[in-house]
């Protein structure tokens, strides 16, 4: 998990507490599992909210350091705001596919794009981000609806 200079300059701080601990790319290898999930906010227009999905044998500290990654370095907020800009990108193509298809065929898009992009990136923001697309029922029916341009 290599980091960008604002990030680094973060971790050279000492941690006050343990919820302000991170990730190490050398101690904690997680790219094996998909630990990194969203949610999607209904709302107009919908929004993404990112959180760690917790594996079975991870402890609290491990959860605790997971949670404190995203939080630390801003990556919730970060994650959200990129997911925005995505589905902004995305919405005439949604729009379409549910045009002929309905919701089976929007659904069937964004599990092709989620199972693509975890093939490549089991953690990164927009596999966690199609994923949920994918499993929301709600938007994969009204919620593109409600996307706006940019």
């Amino acid at each position: 998990m290599p980091s960008c200079g604002d990030c680094n300059r973060r971790k050279e701080d000492a941690p006050q507490d343990k919820s302000e601990n991170t990730l190490h790319p050398y101690f904690h290898d997680l790219d094996d599992v998909r630990w990194l999930g969203a949610e999607v906010v209904q709302d107009a227009p919908p929004s993404v909210k990112y959180l760690v999905l917790p594996q079975d044998g991870w402890d609290d500290a491990l959860k605790a350091r997971a949670n404190g990654h995203l939080d630390v370095f801003g990556l919730r907020t970060i994650y959200s705001v990129e997911a925005a800009q995505e589905m902004t990108e995305i919405r005439r193509l949604l729009r379409g596919l549910s045009k002929g298809g309905g919701k089976a065929a929007v659904r069937q898009h964004l599990l092709m794009e989620a199972n693509s992009r975890e093939a490549a990136r089991k953690n990164s923001w927009r596999t966690a981000l199609y994923f949920a697309l994918a499993e929301s029922d709600w938007f994969c029916s009204e919620g593109l609806l409600r996307l706006e341009p940019t």
